[in-house]
Order: structure tokens, then sequence, then C-alpha cells
């Protein structure tokens, strides 16, 4: 699933406007470029998003620029990293 994830954080940083739209923007490239259906695609940014949720925590609400209540949905997950990248915030948080 890392990989779909990175693909599609990838198409996002490439166009930010895909992620009005991101099941046929995001998700059916991302499956197309890795032989997977846009489901399975969502699936596996589901689990990693599950898992950057319960093993780090504190560095995605810190990506986030807020405390966040509920675990991020795929778009809003998508949109935090995004933001993240384009700010260079990401690399500061990783030092």
């Amino acid at each position: 699933g890392y990989q779909q994830a990175v693909c599609a954080i990838q198409l996002a940083l490439e166009e930010e406007s895909r992620l009005r739209n991101v099941t046929k923007e995001i998700y059916w490239e991302v499956g197309s470029r890795c032989g997977r259906k846009w489901t399975a695609v969502e699936r596996n940014i589901r689990t990693v998003i599950a898992i950057a949720w319960s093993e780090n925590r504190p560095l995605l609400e810190k990506m986030a620029g807020h405390p966040l209540s509920h675990r991020p949905q795929p778009v809003q997950f998508l949109s935090i990293l995004v933001s993240a990248l384009r700010s260079g915030a990401a690399e500061r948080f990783l030092e």
C-alpha cells in the first residue's frame, strides 16, 4: 500500500486540483499505474492511514498543524501530506 500512497501523493503534488475528485483523478490513475482496481488503491491507502494513525499520530498532527480528533479520511490524509511537502515542513518534522 505504501507504493500506491506514494504514487497518489505524487499525483496530488503534480496537480493539487486532483484532490477535488480523488476517486477518478487519483485512485483510478494509481490503479492503472500499479495494476490494481481503484477500490484496492483506496483500501490500501486507508491501511497506510491506519498505520500512521496508530504508530505516529503526533507526527501526523504536527504535519496537519493542529490536533486531529479522529483518523483522517484518505483525501484529508493526502491533503495533509501534500501541504507538508509543499511547505517544506515534512523535512523539518523528520529531523
